[in-house]
């Protein structure tokens, strides 16, 4: 979903939220966040993966990768309320156009969303069964979609867990958006999502996490490609099935078993000799639809999100 609101910005807390973030300056930078919301300041610098603001007389930090864009003004310093009021009434107008929410509902999804981490597990189940309520009885997908880039990878797997529940089919195109995240949990909960759903159309994707560099996502998907019965990802099963993580091997050998048995009885082999010699007298038999040889990984090695 594209931002509804373009470089306007949100404004989910209303009037005093844009009243807080505007300060007399003689000439200044409109920072845009990704979550919608205007800082009106001064950038000063940058410092790794910040950008350190002068607001006012305080000193502010945000990170680089939740800034949407920075737009030079021309204000003037004089604060004009009523100014304010009307953008944010426009603002609201605009977003319950667009979600489908009004802001009362927009604003308890936000709570229930920023609970959904919290270190209490009650409050966070409460928070994940709420939302699942709220979701069965109004369209939660087009607010969630929208505000999703603005949280950290262990909320965002949460909640993409979530979307899987409520409505499997229509996440899948953010899943394939999602799966090439920088946060391998991230990616590997979008792995766990296309096999859930059978997304046959997904399989490259999954065959992809097996080259990860993280055993988090190669996990997931021996996982998933064992729930799909894939049989054609046997060759990069077997590039596992000794593999230095214990996690990793197990998995690796239990998917191998899991989609050669059948009706006919359970295959396990004791050792990567006897499977393989097993998949070349098997190989002709099995449908490919991708090409492994050709295959890259969903990111490249080493790849971490910047924020953890």
């Amino acid at each position: 979903m594209k931002n509804p609101i373009g470089k306007t910005g949100i404004v989910c807390g209303g009037i005093m939220m844009l009243v807080l973030l505007y300060t007399p300056y003689a000439s200044s930078d409109t920072i845009l966040m990704k979550n919608g919301v205007q800082i009106t300041g001064l950038v000063q610098r940058e410092a790794g993966d910040f950008l350190v603001l002068s607001v006012g007389d305080r000193t502010v930090r945000v990170r680089k990768n939740e800034v949407h864009a920075v737009e030079k003004n021309d204000l003037d310093g004089a604060l004009d309320l009523e100014a304010v009021q009307r953008e944010a009434e426009a603002q609201d107008k605009t977003l319950t156009e667009q979600t489908g929410l009004n802001r009362s509902q927009r604003e308890e999804v936000l709570m229930y969303v920023g609970r959904l981490a919290d270190p209490d597990a009650t409050k966070a189940d409460e928070a994940r069964r709420t939302l699942l309520a709220m979701g069965a009885k109004m369209d939660l997908f087009p607010f969630i979609e929208f505000i999703l880039p603005s949280y950290l990878p262990n909320t965002v797997c949460l909640v993409l867990k979530i979307l899987g529940e409520l409505a499997p089919d229509r996440a899948q195109p953010l899943f394939r958006e999602y799966v090439f995240s920088p946060d391998e949990h991230v990616r590997s909960v979008c792995i766990q999502q296309f096999a859930a759903a059978q997304n046959i159309s997904a399989l490259e994707l999954i065959l992809r996490g097996m080259l990860d560099h993280t055993n988090t996502v190669k996990i997931s998907a021996c996982k998933a490609l064992a729930l799909m019965a894939a049989q054609e990802a046997t060759p990069l099963l077997l590039a596992c099935y000794n593999h230095a993580d214990a996690r990793v091997e197990n998995n690796a050998r239990a998917a191998l078993s899991r989609i050669w048995s059948g009706d006919a009885g359970k295959v396990v082999f004791n050792s990567r000799e006897e499977w393989e010699s097993f998949w070349e007298a098997n190989r002709e038999s099995v449908q490919t639809s991708v090409d492994l040889e050709a295959l890259e990984p969903l990111v490249p090695p080493g790849t971490r999100h910047p924020g953890c």
